[in-house]
């Protein structure tokens, strides 16, 4: 802290009392610095720039992808792990500004030590919580149990220094007997998956960068007591142990941000993929059988009026006879981009058989429906004028759920098949087309 001095502190003595609540907190002290204020801070901030930046960046950042996570866990359940990652992230940093003492700088701390432990005390079951959410599979029912047992002492130590019964720091012994169990834990389970294989990098990443930080941690507390025992001068070197194990979370936390979102891409693309492959006509690339069988279920489930039309084209086996089936083919392909251009926008194509297309239409009405099919039939006159080689045409006919209320969709379907054969019928006797048996 700074503490100004009068005007006239010129030739006068300068005491200064250290005045202890309890016999056992720390007696190493900083050696006090004299000067002008704005030189002693800026000093200060020079010499303690990289824990500072390390801090601020590890509560940043851990906020930050901590509320990231949190969105994506509605959506992607696995990715929990990250979400304590983050919290663990923020704690870390919490933690690195109040050892530092570097806290003041920012906001006016009274408890600085208190904030210290109640972010050093989280610390542990928060790498416990961790490792359960990513383990499943070695020694699962004591490391839950760690994990609970660590958490419930954390809660009382600092519950017990807030009702003035025992001071936070009376809990130290226990909190690092909790620091080796964890790190044993941690060291057991990497060991067990070196050697099954059984995490997935992001997985890994988690537990190597905890057991980085616990080693740094480890190697800031023989420093510490090696400047006890005047061992060893303080200097930049040995004071930023600390702040580097917060850095090794950072990046292993990045790595797993970038790791998922590739990952996420991936898995969204192939899952596209399969979808298309499963639901789309490998000709048309219109919807298939299984979609329109799909939607129909679905329609079993709402309620709301529709029409399901059925179109069926005439004359193609004549076409493939006559013209080979590459012909045919492209009086399929052109069709479906007809449908396409008419229908799509109110409602689904689909492509059930050879010359077979559906088109299921939510909340429509029948003069919409006439006059969408009224545009395929135009569209496909457009074609024949184009290219005469053959004469194109579609047989057409169309149900309503209001029609038949009772009825699920695929009846109703069937009603539009039976309506499109009655017209098939009648267009084939007119075109002197031979109906297929």
């Amino acid at each position: 802290s700074f503490i100004s001095l009068p005007r006239n502190y010129k030739n006068k003595e300068l005491k200064i009392y250290a005045y202890l609540q309890s016999s056992d907190v720390f007696s190493v002290y900083n050696i006090p610095f004299f000067g002008n204020y704005d030189d002693i801070k800026r000093d200060f901030i020079y010499r303690k720039i990289y824990p500072i930046s390390v801090g601020i960046s590890m509560i940043t950042f851990g906020l930050t992808f901590m509320l990231i996570s949190i969105l994506a866990y509605y959506k992607e359940p696995e990715i929990l792990s990250l979400v304590y990652n983050s919290m663990l992230c923020t704690v870390i940093g919490i933690w690195i500004l109040c050892y530092y003492n570097v806290t003041f700088l920012f906001l006016n701390v009274t408890y600085e030590t208190t904030l210290e432990y109640i972010s050093m005390y989280t610390i542990v079951p928060l790498s416990f919580l961790i490792l359960k959410t990513i383990n499943k599979s070695y020694f699962k029912i004591q490391i839950d149990i760690i994990t609970y047992i660590s958490a419930l002492v954390s809660i009382v130590l600092i519950a017990l220094h807030f009702l003035h019964i025992v001071p936070i720091n009376r809990g130290l012994p226990l909190y690092h007997v909790f620091i080796i169990l964890g790190f044993a834990s941690l060291l057991v389970v990497r060991n067990m998956d070196l050697q099954k294989r059984e995490f997935s990098e992001s997985h890994r990443t988690i537990l190597r960068s905890i057991l980085t930080f616990i080693l740094f941690f480890f190697a800031q507390m023989v420093v510490y007591f090696l400047q006890l025992w005047n061992l060893i001068e303080p200097n930049v070197l040995t004071d930023s142990f600390l702040a580097t194990g917060g850095l090794t979370i950072v990046a292993a936390q990045t790595y797993n941000y970038l790791v998922y979102i590739a990952d996420s891409f991936a898995r969204k693309q192939e899952n596209a993929s399969l979808t298309h492959l499963a639901y789309a006509d490998g000709l048309t690339n219109l919807s298939n059988r299984s979609m329109s069988e799909k939607i129909m279920a679905d329609l079993d489930k709402e309620d709301i009026d529709y029409c399901i039309i059925s179109m069926d084209l005439n004359g193609l086996k004549t076409i493939n006879d006559e013209y080979g089936h590459v012909a045919g083919d492209k009086y399929i392909t052109d069709f479906a981009k007809i449908l396409t251009n008419c229908f799509e926008p109110f409602g689904t194509c689909c492509r059930i058989g050879g010359d077979e297309f559906i088109i299921i239409i939510p909340e429509t009405t029948e003069d919409n429906v006439i006059a969408l099919i009224e545009k395929a039939k135009s569209a496909l006159g457009v074609l024949n004028a184009l290219y005469a080689g053959f004469t194109r045409s579609v047989a057409c006919g169309y149900a309503f759920k209001h029609d038949y209320p009772d009825d699920d969709a695929h009846t109703i379907y069937l009603k539009a098949d039976e309506n499109m054969y009655a017209q098939k019928k009648k267009m084939h006797k007119e075109l002197g087309i031979l109906t297929r048996v």
